[in-house]
């Protein structure tokens, strides 16, 4: 593997402790999930290997690749990132297209559980409020959740264009809206795109991905794949996963609400 300097060092050292936070409260299982970490000067991605158990990572658990490239073959990975210390994660398009935007941000890929099961339940409700957005749903309270948007943390990013794209692109799209103050503060929209978000990326469809992920953020996010997790970024490691504990938090409120 491409030799690691101090800084790198550090940075992996600070993606170890948020993994191991992240097992402890059960959002990654022995071998699910990765972490990266970008390096704009160098043009760098430090990112967990394929098949590394994110409990208890080692400095070799890790591999370097590189952040931006030109072309993308159909298997979203390229020639250039199979370094001799290993391949990266076979997410690494995905981390990329984070990056595009953010790239010496922090990036976290994990598993939580409720989020999960809120992202297949696409008719959440808890009592006459919808919690749970399609573009139907979205197109008739646009006005209340611009009103939200003028109250949070996250002003400039409520794009209606953009996100009648994505609707147009993804009909299975849905929006997540959570209950509490802290979630809704941060992230008043939480997007919950169907799998074939993922397969776009990798293959670099660019017919369906053709905006970046600073259309719809600043500098922090998170966003959920249908069935599959959640990918958070931040300035740093424990930013993400904040983030992404937030929403599981977050998930489990609306899970209580609705069983109350």
């Amino acid at each position: 593997m491409k030799s690691l300097s101090d800084v790198y060092l550090k940075k992996i050292k600070e993606m170890q402790k948020a993994c191991d936070i992240a097992f402890s409260k059960n959002l990654i299982d022995t071998h699910s999930g990765n972490i990266s970490c970008g390096d704009s000067l160098n043009n760098d991605i430090i990112i967990t290997k394929t098949g590394a158990s994110l409990i208890n990572l080692e400095v070799n658990d890790f591999t370097i690749a590189p952040l931006k490239i030109a072309d993308t073959a159909n298997d979203g990975h390229y020639p250039s990132d199979i370094w001799k210390g290993g391949s990266p994660s076979s997410e690494i398009a995905i981390h990329r297209f984070i990056a595009q935007s953010y790239p010496d941000s922090y990036i976290l890929h994990t598993h939580p559980e409720t989020a999960i099961a809120l992202s297949i339940n696409d008719n959440y409700r808890h009592s006459e409020n919808k919690y749970i957005y399609n573009f139907e749903d979205f197109n008739k309270n646009k006005d209340a959740l611009l009103t939200l948007f003028k109250k949070n943390a996250d002003t400039k990013n409520l794009n209606i264009d953009i996100i009648s794209n994505l609707f147009e692109s993804y009909p299975e799209l849905k929006i997540l809206k959570p209950a509490d103050f802290e979630a809704s503060y941060f992230f008043p929209l939480i997007y919950i795109f169907p799998l074939s978000f993922i397969d776009d990326i990798k293959l670099n469809n660019k017919k369906n991905i053709n905006f970046r992920i600073s259309a719809l953020f600043t500098d922090n996010g998170i966003f959920v794949i249908k069935y599959h997790g959640c990918f958070a970024w931040g300035k740093t490691a424990l930013d993400a996963l904040r983030w992404t504990m937030m929403l599981e938090s977050s998930s489990k409120i609306l899970y209580m609400l609705n069983t109350l």
